[in-house]
C-alpha cells in the first residue's frame, strides 16, 4: 500500500467530511495519455495489464491511501486551522493546500476503484458522488451533471468541460 497527497478545495473537503463525496476526477497528464489511448484502442476500456504494471499510477490503485491537502493556517508546530472548517474570518495569512505537510492532514482516503473515461461521460449518480447536491425537492433532468460542469469550469477555467479530456475517475472511502 502506498500513500500519496491529493489537493481538494474547501467545498470539496466539506463534502468529503459530510460523506457526500466519494469520487474525484483528475485530467490525465500527457505522459499517461499515450498509454491510456493505446489501451482504449486495444481493449475499448482502460484495463490494468502487463504493459502498465511497470509504471506508477499517478494517484494509486485500489487499497492505496490518499491524504488530503487543504487550505490551512498553522497555529503552532502541531496544530492548524482549516479553511473548510472555519472560513476566511480567522486573522492572519492562509497557506495554500499545496504547501500542507502530512502532519496537518486530517483526512485519509482509501482508493476503492480507478477507471478512465471522458469527462462528459459523467452520469447523474457520479456527479452526486462528486459531492454535487440537489438544490430542492424538484429534480430536473441532468441537474447534477449541469452543476458538475459549472464546478469543473470554475476550477479549471471557462470552457474546460467542453474540451472533454480523458480523466482518471478515482473512487474512495474516507478512513
Amino acid at each position: 500500500m502506498k500513500e500519496r497527497p491529493i489537493l481538494f478545495s474547501a467545498p470539496m473537503v466539506r463534502a468529503i467530511l459530510a460523506g457526500r463525496k466519494t469520487q474525484t476526477r483528475r485530467i490525465i497528464k500527457p505522459d499517461w495519455l499515450t498509454l491510456v489511448e493505446e489501451c482504449l484502442r486495444i481493449n475499448g476500456k482502460w484495463v490494468w495489464h502487463a504493459m502498465a504494471c511497470d509504471l506508477t499510477m499517478p494517484f494509486g490503485v485500489p487499497g492505496d491511501h490518499l491524504w488530503v491537502r487543504e487550505t490551512f493556517k498553522p497555529i503552532n508546530e502541531m496544530e492548524c486551522h482549516y479553511r473548510a472548517q472555519i472560513g476566511w474570518h480567522v486573522g492572519g495569512p492562509w497557506k495554500p493546500s499545496i504547501f500542507m505537510p502530512r502532519k496537518f492532514s486530517r483526512i485519509t482516503l482509501e482508493i476503492t476503484g480507478v477507471r478512465v473515461e471522458r469527462l462528459k461521460d459523467i452520469s447523474e449518480a457520479d456527479a452526486m458522488a462528486e459531492g454535487i447536491t440537489l438544490r430542492g425537492t424538484t429534480r430536473f433532468e441532468n441537474e447534477c451533471c449541469i452543476a458538475y460542469k459549472q464546478l469543473w469550469d470554475s476550477i479549471n477555467g471557462p470552457g474546460a468541460f467542453e474540451k472533454n479530456p480523458y480523466v482518471w475517475v478515482i473512487e474512495f472511502k474516507k478512513l
